[in-house]
């Protein structure tokens, strides 16, 4: 039997979104509840970059198969923002053949 494990926010990406004038703009779909079986809060990390101070923190989380997640679409997991990074993973747990399904990689820069 599948587990979730907790509920997070999605917000998929609009690509082609302009302002009132026109000019392309980022924006995101309104957030829809996601389950996940698991949240690896991931590292960090603090680039040597003169000038910047900037603290970048990349997690997983681990999603049922039919989940699905884009590069550039947004992630709230206990109420932190991150962006999905790259594309999605097939996982296979170790454990418990019936929680396989994919791996989603997330990141955030603050600073």
């Amino acid at each position: 039997m599948r587990r979730i494990s907790e509920f997070v926010a999605h917000e998929v990406f609009a690509a082609g979104a302009e302002d009132a004038h026109g000019n392309p703009i980022e924006t995101w779909a309104a957030a829809v509840q996601l389950g996940i079986y698991a949240f690896n809060p991931g590292g960090t990390s603090e680039p040597m970059i003169p000038g910047y101070d900037r603290v970048i923190t990349t997690p997983t989380i681990y999603v049922p198969s039919e989940s699905v997640l884009s590069s550039r679409d947004r992630v709230t997991v206990r109420g932190k923002v991150f962006e999905v990074d790259g594309v999605t993973s097939d996982f296979r747990n170790p454990h418990n053949s019936s929680m396989n399904g994919n791996s989603i990689n997330l990141k955030a820069v603050d600073g």
